[in-house]
């Protein structure tokens, strides 16, 4: 596995990644929200402590993740399960394929296609998405791997070109090269070609998420570590229940890394231009560079981003993402990060925040500053507010006055500098 099957000939066009919550799942939570008919930014402490009231079921995460019918966070909305039944198709298993077996077949290229088609309007979407999708689909091609050789085959079946051929074209003029998009749109929404573009994409999902293994799992198991030894280390101080443990540690533990599918706006991280991510209910995190060359410059950018983002997948969520830890519909987006980035920093040692002295001191590349400075804060002077965050973070809310007063104290904080 190497790094020039990811960054062929033809450079992946370089956006903007989007430095707010967003991602592919941002429109279920905008729907959530007008429901609620609140706007999440502007939410108040009551209003965010009634939103984390509503019952979840929390268990349905880990059920549906051992199931493997989360979502692996692709542009083609695969699990894990049809994931892995395309894959053993595509190996030869199809003297058992089942009308189940065309629908996701079928489903998988629809899904990719009208994404595509809306790529322009799609915040979740990098404006470059297709032609994104072809010079990646080149360095699969050129490696030879067989489920990308398959898709090349096919698109000279349609266009009479192979993929070099298309982005010599496409890549001469630059509106051809901007509505590339709508070409792959229109070769995916082809039933013919339904095959060859699922088994493309599922192969593609797997190398991807096997290829931040390579790179970063030693680091990923180090903070499902570091995390399960800081949920011992608290529960006591805080009254975390046996109930809420047990689910958070399932939960840590069972965390594995997404597709990473670069056509998916990523939350920019640090100074280096790291690019990381959760998506609720999935159970997988994500890490990239922000470089050409999967390499995170300073191993602290991935310890920090990982532990971050592990703690976002530990905490209390809901099947659907609505719901992750202290956010609940967009609400309590900054109250979530103060508390899972103080976290994150309290596992590693505080590597880039001074809590000795009598004021919380923030250091250069800490992320998420006033929401983090505020937090750590709260944990050293009001130990008892930070406890009713922390525990409501993993689901348990013991007072809803108590969880209301908190939420106010933290933004208090926030105004103050934390101090």
């Amino acid at each position: 596995m190497s790094t020039e099957v990811i960054w062929p000939q033809y450079q992946l066009e370089r956006t903007e990644q989007d430095s707010r919550l967003q991602g592919a799942g941002a429109a279920v939570v905008g729907i959530v929200d007008r429901r609620l008919g609140i706007d999440p930014e502007q939410a108040s402490p009551p209003q965010i402590a009634e939103g984390l009231l509503q019952r979840t079921d929390f268990d349905a995460v880990t059920t549906r993740f051992d199931r493997g019918e989360t979502w692996v966070r692709d542009v083609s909305m695969l699990t894990s399960k049809k994931r892995a039944r395309i894959l053993e198709i595509a190996g030869g298993a199809r003297g058992s394929i089942t009308d189940e077996d065309l629908r996701t077949i079928a489903d998988t290229s629809t899904t990719f296609a009208n994404f595509m088609k809306n790529a322009l309007s799609d915040e979740s979407a990098q404006p470059y998405a297709g032609w994104n999708f072809l010079v990646n689909m080149q360095g699969f091609t050129n490696a030879g791997i067989p489920w990308a050789r398959q898709l090349d085959a096919a698109f000279v079946g349609k266009y009479g070109r192979n993929v070099d051929q298309m982005l010599h074209t496409l890549g001469s003029d630059p509106i051809l090269k901007n509505n590339t998009h709508m070409l792959v749109a229109d070769f995916a929404k082809d039933t013919g070609n339904a095959y060859s573009m699922s088994t493309y994409l599922a192969g593609r999902s797997l190398f991807s998420e096997s290829y931040q293994e390579q790179l970063y799992g030693r680091e990923l198991n180090r903070a499902k570590s570091l995390a399960s030894e800081q949920l011992q280390r608290f529960a006591p101080e805080t009254g975390l229940g046996r109930v809420a443990q047990e689910r958070a540690l399932g939960q840590i533990l069972r965390t594995r890394f997404s597709s990473y599918d670069h056509l998916i706006k990523g939350i920019l991280i640090g100074e280096a231009g790291s690019i990381a991510d959760y998506y609720g209910g999935t159970l997988r995190v994500q890490v990239h560079s922000g470089g050409n060359h999967g390499n995170i410059s300073e191993a602290q950018d991935v310890d920090i981003t990982l532990q971050h983002e592990l703690t976002h997948s530990g905490s209390a969520q809901s099947p659907n993402g609505t719901r992750t830890g202290l956010m609940v519909a967009g609400m309590g987006r900054r109250v979530n990060e103060g508390v899972v980035n103080f976290l994150a920093q309290e596992a590693l040692g505080f590597p880039n925040m001074d809590l000795s002295r009598d004021s919380v001191i923030a250091k250069p590349g800490l992320h998420y500053p006033p929401e983090t400075v505020a937090m750590a804060a709260m944990y050293k002077y009001q130990p008892d507010s930070f406890a009713h965050l922390y525990n409501a973070s993993y689901g348990q809310v013991e007072s809803v006055t108590g969880l209301t007063r908190s939420v106010s104290m933290f933004h208090a904080a926030i105004q103050s500098g934390g101090n």
